[in-house]
């Protein structure tokens, strides 16, 4: 009898589809270097462009004052 994985699926099958995905990750020829790039592209943009365009002003307030901001925002940008 096989095993499972926990979503019923077949144990086996998962493993070739690991195998398949690593064996097609090895055998890139630029493989590396496209990682890094996508690697260096996700941490520009999460990172420093996060913190230059999208500050969290809301850091110093209290709950109730974030909620009544939310809130706030929420019902003058429906209106407009």
């Amino acid at each position: 009898m096989k095993t499972t994985a926990a979503d019923g699926r077949n144990a086996g099958a998962l493993r070739r589809v690991w195998y398949f995905y690593l064996n097609g990750f090895r055998s890139m020829t630029y493989g590396r270097t496209l990682w890094v790039l996508i690697l260096v592209k996700l941490f520009i943009m999460f990172a420093i462009l996060k913190v230059f365009f999208f500050p969290d002003f809301l850091r110093h307030k209290s709950l109730a004052e974030k909620q009544d901001y939310v809130g706030t925002e929420l019902i003058n940008r429906s209106v407009k």
